[in-house]
Order: structure tokens, then sequence, then C-alpha cells
């Protein structure tokens, strides 16, 4: 299965996206997607949060309309892994991921700091991926690695983003590549997906989502499949049914 997903975030310039998180940390500000600009806007006054890559967001949205042309089976999410909902299906196998995106999403180890070096908490994050679907926006390619269904993964990123030597042992790794110059060889994907990641887009940014959004519909003639619920919520939820003895 050849798959093309695109996040929006891959238009934020880097060094907003550091000063984004930077205050976030240091004011321990809202973990909402309207309510944290909001309060940065407040906070920060003379910091633009709005400011894009417009060509990089031109870009998406070309590569969007090229592989519209072969493929109907699209989905829309405001997180990343979200795109789970259709990979956890039987029939995605033997995948050939393609990202477009300002993160890797390979390994998160938020939480996993805990067992030390970084690759003793990449070690763990995975065994934890594997047992227990521990799955965040931030985790979800090595979770298809861990599951067996991933077979190569390559990635488009402009942000200066260094993978760790256990993001790079996934099966098929091909490497960080730029826009500038990576080729396609083809515009044939059977599975698209579209991220507005909120947390990292500003909201006055919201509107080339649903342009993407209008432009898929006009296209194929019918409503766009936006998914507004966390992967990483439901698969928490049924590990808990599973293990309370609640049938689904």
């Amino acid at each position: 299965m050849k798959v093309l997903s695109i996040d929006l975030d891959y238009a934020v310039l880097e060094d907003d996206m550091f000063h984004q998180q930077d205050m976030i940390g240091e004011h321990g500000i809202a973990n909402h997607p309207l309510a944290v600009w909001k309060i940065l806007e407040e906070l920060d006054r003379d910091f633009n949060y709005s400011r894009i890559d417009i060509r990089g967001m031109e870009y998406m949205i070309d590569i969007f309309k090229k592989s519209l042309e072969n493929c109907t089976d699209v989905d829309f999410g405001y997180d990343h892994d979200n795109i789970l909902y259709r990979l956890e299906k039987d029939d995605a196998d033997n995948i050939d991921l393609l990202n477009i995106d300002n993160h890797g999403d390979i390994l998160n180890l938020e939480g996993y700091e805990c067992f030390g070096a970084p690759e003793y908490a990449a070690e763990k994050e995975r065994e934890y991926l594997q047992k227990y679907n521990d799955v965040t926006e931030g985790s979800w390619v090595s979770w298809l690695n861990e599951k067996r269904k991933l077979n190569s993964y390559t990635f488009i990123c402009d942000s200066g983003f260094v993978p760790t030597k256990s993001e790079t042992s996934i099966k098929g790794y091909g490497g960080v590549h730029s826009r500038y110059e990576y080729e396609f060889k083809d515009y044939n994907f059977d599975y698209i997906f579209v991220c507005l990641s909120p947390m990292y887009v500003h909201y006055k940014n919201w509107k080339y989502f649903k342009q993407m959004i209008d432009i898929y519909e006009k296209k194929v003639g019918k409503k766009a499949n936006v998914i507004d619920q966390k992967y990483e919520v439901t698969v928490k939820s049924r590990l808990l049914n599973k293990y309370i003895g609640i049938s689904e």
C-alpha cells in the first residue's frame, strides 16, 4: 500500500515553532488548540505567531492536487495519529509511506526518559507500542513498524530535523529529504491523509486545511471524511475495555 501523508505544520517556520514551544513550556500554557494561540498572543503581543512558509504550504497543496488525480481514498484529521484509523485495517499492509511533515513522528520518548539514555528510552517506547498500543501523534510511524505493517518510510522535511539512530532503524528508512531535492517518481498513491496539527499551525492558517477539503470535495463529488477523534484516545479505551472485561 502506497501512502501519502501531509501535515500542514510542515509550513511552520522552525524558529517560530521553537519559540512557541519554549513559551508553552515556560508559562505552562493550556493544551487546547485555540486557547493556546489566544494566550500566546496575549502574553507575547510583539511576536507574529501566524507567520508561515507560504511556498511550503503551496508545495503541499500542489502535491495533494496531483495525487488526487489517481486516488480517492482520502481522509482528513486534526492530529497525525488519526491516520491509524485507516492504516490499522487488514488491507493496509506492506506500506510504503511518504510523509511531508515538520516532525518525523517516529518516536516521541516523552514519558520514557525515566529509563535513562535515549537509546534505552526508545527501546522501551517501542516495547510499549507493541504491548499496549501506547501510540501518540509523535510515534505513529513506529507503531506501523512494530505492527509489521511498514515496508518503507520516506520523510520530506525542511526544518532541520535530525533523526536519532533508533529512529533510523525502522524498516525501509529512506532518509530525510528537502522538497528542493526530492523528486516524485509518480503521484500514484493508494491512500492520502491530510493532517491539520492545530497545536502547531496557527488558527489563521487553518483556512488551508479547509481549502484542501474543498479541493477534494470538488474533485470527487462527495463530502470529505474529517476524523475528529484521536486514535491515541481510542486505543487507550480499547485497552481499558479489554482489562475490565467490557465487550466492544
